[in-house]
Protein backbone atom coordinates (compact mmCIF):
# COMPACT_ATOMS: atom_id res chain seq x y z
CA UNK A 1 0.00 0.00 0.00
CA UNK A 2 1.39 3.58 -0.84
CA UNK A 3 2.05 5.68 1.98
CA UNK A 4 -0.85 8.35 2.23
CA UNK A 5 1.70 11.40 1.77
CA UNK A 6 3.36 9.63 -1.46
CA UNK A 7 -0.53 9.58 -3.10
CA UNK A 8 -0.32 13.46 -3.17
CA UNK A 9 3.07 13.92 -4.31
CA UNK A 10 2.32 14.38 -7.73
CA UNK A 11 -0.25 16.30 -7.89
CA UNK A 12 1.02 18.53 -5.82
CA UNK A 13 4.10 18.88 -8.77
CA UNK A 14 1.55 19.75 -11.12
CA UNK A 15 -0.46 22.11 -8.57
CA UNK A 16 2.90 24.24 -8.36
CA UNK A 17 3.57 24.23 -12.29
CA UNK A 18 2.20 27.33 -13.84
CA UNK A 19 2.21 29.02 -16.85
CA UNK A 20 3.53 32.14 -17.75
CA UNK A 21 2.52 34.07 -21.19
CA UNK A 22 5.88 34.48 -23.06
CA UNK A 23 5.62 38.65 -23.24
CA UNK A 24 5.62 38.70 -19.55
CA UNK A 25 9.16 37.06 -19.34
CA UNK A 26 10.40 38.00 -23.04
CA UNK A 27 14.05 39.08 -22.84
CA UNK A 28 14.25 43.18 -23.61
CA UNK A 29 15.73 43.04 -27.40
CA UNK A 30 18.62 45.44 -28.04
CA UNK A 31 17.42 48.98 -28.39
CA UNK A 32 14.53 48.55 -26.92
CA UNK A 33 14.47 49.15 -22.99
CA UNK A 34 10.63 49.57 -22.72
CA UNK A 35 9.38 47.13 -25.22
CA UNK A 36 9.29 43.50 -23.54
CA UNK A 37 6.38 42.19 -25.10
CA UNK A 38 7.91 40.80 -28.08
CA UNK A 39 7.76 36.85 -27.94
CA UNK A 40 9.97 34.14 -29.52
CA UNK A 41 7.65 33.54 -31.97
CA UNK A 42 7.76 37.03 -33.33
CA UNK A 43 10.54 36.96 -35.85
CA UNK A 44 13.26 37.41 -34.03
CA UNK A 45 16.27 34.98 -32.98
CA UNK A 46 17.70 34.55 -29.08
CA UNK A 47 20.69 36.57 -30.09
CA UNK A 48 18.39 39.26 -30.44
CA UNK A 49 17.75 39.47 -26.83
CA UNK A 50 19.75 41.47 -24.36
CA UNK A 51 18.72 40.82 -20.92
CA UNK A 52 17.97 37.08 -18.91
CA UNK A 53 15.14 35.92 -16.76
CA UNK A 54 16.34 34.10 -13.76
CA UNK A 55 13.61 32.26 -11.18
CA UNK A 56 15.26 32.13 -7.43
CA UNK A 57 14.50 31.17 -4.17
CA UNK A 58 17.08 32.22 -1.27
CA UNK A 59 17.06 29.11 0.90
CA UNK A 60 15.34 28.34 4.83
CA UNK A 61 16.97 30.82 6.93
CA UNK A 62 14.07 33.82 5.73
CA UNK A 63 10.50 34.06 5.35
CA UNK A 64 10.46 34.44 2.15
CA UNK A 65 13.58 31.54 1.52
CA UNK A 66 11.21 29.22 0.21
CA UNK A 67 8.93 31.18 -2.47
CA UNK A 68 9.64 32.01 -6.25
CA UNK A 69 11.15 35.12 -6.70
CA UNK A 70 12.60 36.87 -10.23
CA UNK A 71 14.83 38.92 -11.27
CA UNK A 72 16.15 40.10 -14.93
CA UNK A 73 19.84 40.64 -15.66
CA UNK A 74 21.34 43.89 -16.39
CA UNK A 75 21.91 43.77 -20.22
CA UNK A 76 23.77 40.54 -21.61
CA UNK A 77 25.60 40.98 -18.11
CA UNK A 78 25.11 37.23 -16.13
CA UNK A 79 26.37 38.51 -12.81
CA UNK A 80 24.60 41.65 -12.53
CA UNK A 81 21.21 41.49 -11.62
CA UNK A 82 17.56 43.56 -11.16
CA UNK A 83 14.79 41.89 -8.62
CA UNK A 84 11.06 42.05 -9.70
CA UNK A 85 8.38 42.69 -7.70
CA UNK A 86 10.10 44.90 -5.26
CA UNK A 87 12.04 41.73 -3.95
CA UNK A 88 8.89 40.06 -2.98
CA UNK A 89 8.03 36.57 -4.15
CA UNK A 90 5.97 36.15 -7.33
CA UNK A 91 4.80 32.56 -6.36
CA UNK A 92 4.13 30.79 -2.90
CA UNK A 93 2.18 27.28 -2.08
CA UNK A 94 -0.14 26.82 0.98
CA UNK A 95 -0.04 23.00 0.35
CA UNK A 96 1.94 20.66 3.06
CA UNK A 97 4.96 22.56 4.11
CA UNK A 98 3.97 25.87 2.28
CA UNK A 99 7.51 25.96 0.47
CA UNK A 100 8.53 25.77 -3.03
CA UNK A 101 12.64 25.91 -4.05
CA UNK A 102 14.55 25.18 -6.96
CA UNK A 103 12.73 26.95 -9.98
CA UNK A 104 13.02 25.64 -13.19
CA UNK A 105 11.86 27.78 -16.29
CA UNK A 106 11.00 26.28 -19.85
CA UNK A 107 9.73 27.47 -22.48
CA UNK A 108 6.76 25.85 -24.49
CA UNK A 109 6.89 24.59 -28.48
CA UNK A 110 5.84 27.01 -29.74
CA UNK A 111 7.25 29.72 -27.77
CA UNK A 112 3.83 31.62 -26.89
CA UNK A 113 4.48 30.82 -23.07
CA UNK A 114 6.88 29.61 -20.15
CA UNK A 115 5.90 27.19 -18.08
CA UNK A 116 8.23 27.44 -14.10
CA UNK A 117 8.26 24.23 -12.39
CA UNK A 118 9.58 23.95 -8.56
CA UNK A 119 10.30 21.41 -5.87
CA UNK A 120 8.75 20.96 -2.37
CA UNK A 121 11.02 22.12 0.86
CA UNK A 122 13.75 19.24 1.68
CA UNK A 123 12.45 19.44 5.10
CA UNK A 124 9.47 17.11 3.70
CA UNK A 125 11.69 14.28 1.88
CA UNK A 126 12.82 12.06 5.04
CA UNK A 127 9.22 10.36 4.60
CA UNK A 128 10.13 9.05 1.30
CA UNK A 129 13.17 7.88 2.81
CA UNK A 130 12.06 5.86 4.98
Amino acid sequence: MMHPRKRWAVPLALLVSFSIPASALAAVPHGSSANIAQSPGDGTSDTDYAAYVFPYFTGESTDDGEKIHLAVSKGSDPNSWYTLNDGKPILESELGTKGLRDPFLIRSEDGSKYYLLATRPQNVWWWYLR
